[in-house]
């Protein structure tokens, strides 16, 4: 009996066979004309400047001067040309510096925020097969590794890394969503602060939610919480502390389990 009618959980789909070199596309005819690699460079381009709706089969077609069908010679459907592209976009990670499991930790979370800022899109991608394609493992050893000392088991070091990388996705989507925001008010970074500070100051009553009049008065509306143009300097201090802040508690949990 075939294995897919044996039992369907051992077939693995080609996208996966094609991301880790196991499924090559077929030698035999003509020299092809395109390779996986090329489809998967302009699907991520198309991403890059449009968004996770333009990586179509027809429109990689497109920009490739091909046609559609060209392309299900190397790639079988839209989904695994999707997973295909986020495994490029991820990349490799950077390689862990720093003295410590903290200051590794923390770089490696930066890592993904840099990869979810260029390609904010890739956040936007349901997960399905990517934690089994080549970049998603390559980062989550770099993680393990990186939190190896922090006393915490593998299943624990593995919990601590899908909360760093979740948080790092929703950011690179938060500043997508923000940028899209402004691009419809055609506000610049800086712009927009001032609009968000003031409507927050006339919309929220000064009679009520003190703490949150307290957090408008204290933070977002101090001069010098002032972004820059990008706003890349608040917005890496904001990452930084949320990131101290759940890796104090890991260093917490060991401490208690006398790590």
């Amino acid at each position: 009996m075939p294995e897919q009618e044996a039992d369907p959980a051992l077939v693995i789909p080609k996208a996966l066979l094609s991301a880790w070199g196991a499924h090559p596309v077929s030698r035999k005819g003509p020299r092809p004309r395109l390779t996986v690699e090329r489809i998967v460079a302009v699907a991520v381009e198309l991403g890059d400047r449009y968004g996770p709706e333009a990586i179509t089969m027809s429109r990689t077609a497109a920009e490739l001067g091909a046609g559609t069908m060209s392309l299900y010679r190397y790639v079988e459907s839209r989904a695994d040309l999707l997973l295909l592209a986020v495994d490029a976009a991820l990349g490799a990670p950077p390689p862990l510096a720093g003295a410590t499991w903290r200051e590794r930790t923390a770089g490696l979370a930066r890592g993904l925020r840099r990869v979810y800022r260029a390609h904010p899109w890739a956040a936007e991608v349901p997960v399905t097969a990517e934690p089994l394609a080549p970049s998603f493992v390559r980062w989550t050893e770099e993680g393990l590794t990186a939190l190896e000392e922090s006393g915490l088991d593998v299943s624990e070091r593995a919990q601590v890394l899908i909360l760093l990388w979740t948080y790092a996705r929703a950011e690179g989507e938060l500043a997508r969503d923000q940028a899209r925001v402004r691009e419809s008010e055609a506000l610049d970074a800086a712009a927009a602060h001032r609009a968000f500070r003031h409507r927050l100051r006339t919309l929220v009553p000064e009679d009520a939610y003190p703490r949150v009049r307290e957090l408008l008065a204290g933070d977002l509306l101090a001069p010098e919480r002032e972004p820059r143009d990008d706003g890349t300097e608040r917005d890496d201090a904001e990452f930084d502390l949320a990131v101290g802040l759940i890796l104090d508690g890991v260093q917490a949990r060991a401490a208690r389990s006398g790590a």
